[in-house]
């Protein structure tokens, strides 16, 4: 029997009258699966994650979005605005995080974390004081002092502590799939293996992760998952070419020609 967790069925988008993807296919069939996006820089990338969580820039002029819930119903995602799709378990890291003024840190993650409890009919914390205290091992896995939680989102934050704090909202928000695109760039070492740290875990869970990535180094700490991996090179808006780890090894000697 065939199944499907996420598909991206023929779909044409870009944004405004710029065609970005062209007929573009894409397959998660079960939980717990990698996929690593690599490609040439306009390829299509970025606008591959925007479409899944409904970034209202990009438009999906055709083909479906192809999603299924806790219930087992395949629906179409395009039909759905972003808070919908993130409480049925839909995550995006940014490659750019924003900053927000005005909204610290705790109080976001106190009313994302209750929405979704809430849309799983999972307990929500009454009070800020006991969601903090559970908030500490996360903050201790992504390298976060606990003072982060009182600053303003992301204000003032280091490129590496905005992509630790994208972790921070993934790990407590536990999605079904992941998108994250570019988490390893303008990361130090350590922050590299906090992050890839993070992603095995998730997907020896059971959480489907797209990694959109240009190192091939960072790849590589996938090594174990490799029963679990598979690398796609993207060209001019479609998957060229999917493939295991040898395929990363010949990106490296021959680029993406």
């Amino acid at each position: 029997m065939n199944t499907t967790l996420l598909e991206y069925k023929n779909v044409t988008a870009g944004i405004n009258t710029k065609t970005i993807l062209k007929n573009f296919s894409f397959k998660i069939n079960t939980a717990g699966e990698l996929h690593v996006i690599m490609g040439e820089n306009g390829c299509g990338k970025s606008t591959m994650s925007k479409l899944l969580v409904g970034h209202p820039t990009y438009e999906v002029k055709n083909g479906q979005l192809l999603y299924e819930t806790e219930n087992k119903k395949i629906i179409n995602l395009v039909e759905l605005e972003p808070p919908e799709r993130s409480l049925l378990g839909l995550f995006l890291g940014f490659q750019s995080p924003v900053e927000i003024t005005g909204i610290s840190n705790l109080d976001f993650l106190y009313e994302i974390y209750n929405q979704h409890a809430t849309a799983q009919n999972r307990p929500i914390y009454e009070n800020k004081f006991d969601f903090e205290r559970y908030l500490i091992p996360f903050l201790q896995e992504v390298n976060l002092d606990q003072s982060f939680l009182y600053r303003n989102i992301n204000e003032g934050f280091s490129g590496g502590e905005k992509k630790r704090n994208e972790l921070l909202q993934l790990l407590l928000l536990n999605p079904k799939v992941v998108i994250l695109d570019e988490i390893d760039s303008g990361l130090d070492i350590n922050s590299m293996n906090i992050a890839a740290n993070i992603i095995r875990k998730l997907v020896k869970n059971n959480t489907s992760i797209i990694l959109i990535s240009h190192y091939t180094n960072f790849i590589k700490q996938f090594k174990e998952l490799e029963n679990k991996l598979t690398i796609h090179i993207m060209k001019n808006g479609r998957i060229e070419r999917s493939g295991n780890l040898d395929l990363l090894h010949q990106i490296e000697k021959e680029g993406f020609k």
